[in-house]
């Protein structure tokens, strides 16, 4: 009788190990990790992993995947989770799916085909519709560079376009909401702030002081009584004067005012068409911005 209570102990006993081990195996989760879906190619790759209080539970056992569109469109694929219990599926076809919310199911079974953990999502959503404003968004140089062209061409002046393009670029970075236009102010007034640039009004209040001093008008005769002889001197006599005048005040603008202004009556009376002159009076005071000490500098 003895025996026969052993044995019977000893067949509950391994029937109760068998089921506590079996139980602790059918406790892994599932989690779905990252869904990344490319809306050139139509392929989305979905990344997951499993965890088990059972060291060995989630760990190289068959996963199988299961993803249908609203429409009931329905793609199978098995994978394997490694010895972390990552899993991973790459690449998937889903060209043929409707637009709208796309659903994942991940089912883990044992060696045995059994059931160990599954996972539903339905947050993952295929539109491949064209969005004018994610377009604009992806090319946002090209697309600010367009649309000054097209003012441009179209007749408005340079500063519409500047304005617009400015817009533009201020809605697609900000996603329309212009009161995160904080920040782009906060690094406007960073730049602004050096002490470098007190020298700025220094510049131009000394270019205003020689202008209305005669300074300037003394500094242009003097230039041409060296190079007025020579054929075009009248417009070499600008740049050189430009470029003295710019060295002093360092400043472009300045430059044009001091400069130009007296010498565009002599230009034209010189026969010089006026588009020449100014043309011959800008691009000469940016001289002015090269030579140390000056603004830009």
């Amino acid at each position: 009788m003895k025996n026969y209570l052993n044995q019977i102990f000893i067949s509950l006993f391994l029937i109760l190990t068998f089921a506590i081990s079996s139980f602790a195996k059918d406790s892994v989760t599932i989690y779905l990790d990252e869904v990344v879906l490319d809306k050139k190619e139509l392929v989305v790759s979905i990344y997951g992993s499993a965890e088990s209080e059972d060291f060995d539970s989630h760990k190289w056992q068959v996963i199988n995947i299961e993803v249908t569109d609203s429409k009931a469109n329905t793609l199978n694929i098995e994978t394997q989770s490694d010895k972390r219990g990552l899993w991973e599926v790459e690449d998937l076809d889903i060209s043929n799916f409707s637009d709208g919310e796309i659903s994942i199911t991940a089912t883990m079974v044992n060696e045995v085909g059994q059931q160990i953990g599954t996972l539903r999502d339905n947050s993952t959503i295929k539109d491949t519709s064209f969005k004018l404003r994610e377009y604009l968004k992806e090319h946002l140089a090209i697309s600010i560079f367009v649309l000054m062209v097209i003012l441009l061409l179209s007749g408005f002046p340079m500063m519409i376009p500047l304005i617009a393009g400015t817009t533009l670029g201020i809605y697609l970075l900000f996603d329309g909401d212009f009161s995160k236009m904080e920040f782009l102010i906060q690094q406007m007034m960073g730049g602004i702030r050096p002490a470098a640039l007190i020298a700025v009004p220094m510049f131009i209040l000394s270019a205003d002081i020689m202008t209305r001093g005669k300074s300037a008008e003394k500094l242009i005769d003097f230039v041409m009584a060296f190079v007025r002889h020579i054929k075009g001197g009248l417009a070499v006599s600008t740049a050189g004067a430009c470029a003295m005048f710019g060295a002093v005040s360092g400043s472009t603008q300045a430059t044009v005012v001091a400069i130009g202004s007296p010498l565009r009556p002599r230009l034209k009376k010189g026969g010089y068409k006026d588009s020449f002159i100014l043309a011959l009076i800008v691009n000469s005071s940016d001289i002015a911005f090269l030579i140390p000490p000056s603004i830009g500098i």
